[in-house]
């Protein structure tokens, strides 16, 4: 890649949201650079190198087979992308440290993607509930008005 620019960050941001849809870990490895890193901080895992990066990708995708991921904007400054997405699938096989629920469900989840000057990711950071799986889309979220109590 000559230069990299803000598109050219949106469309490395879009494919790496696409790369859910489409199992493939090795080719979604592949846009990290040598020593990139993938950390998931709802779980405190940080994944380095394509082999790791690949197997956490198979992991999550072998979890949830159906898993997609929708973004509408990606906010670019500098050479990090940031955006919020809505997750969703069902959750078909244990995780090493969650056992599978069966449930379909929809989540808020946070990426921040650094790029380096290649194009090429060289981190993730990934933030989201572990709770994931009791999920609802934001619309269902249980929004507290005036008349109901704080809850400590």
């Amino acid at each position: 890649m000559a230069e990299v620019t803000r598109k050219s960050i949106e469309e490395i941001s879009r494919h790496w949201v696409d790369s859910w849809a489409q199992p493939d870990a090795a080719a979604f490895a592949a846009s990290y650079t040598e020593t990139g890193e993938y950390i998931d901080h709802a779980f405190q895992i940080r994944r380095a190198g394509h082999e790791a990066i690949a197997r956490h990708y198979n992991i999550w995708i072998g979890s949830v087979p159906n898993f997609e991921m929708r973004v509408e904007k990606f906010n670019v400054v500098g050479l990090q992308s940031m955006f919020s997405y809505v997750g969703s699938g069902t959750f078909e096989n244990d995780l090493p440290m969650l056992a599978a629920t069966g449930t379909t469900f929809t989540y808020q989840g946070v990426v921040v993607l650094t790029v380096d000057e290649s194009g090429r990711i060289e981190r993730t950071e990934e933030f989201y509930s572990t709770n994931f799986p009791s999920g609802v889309p934001f619309k269902e979220y249980n929004f507290r008005g005036i008349d109901n109590s704080v809850v400590r």
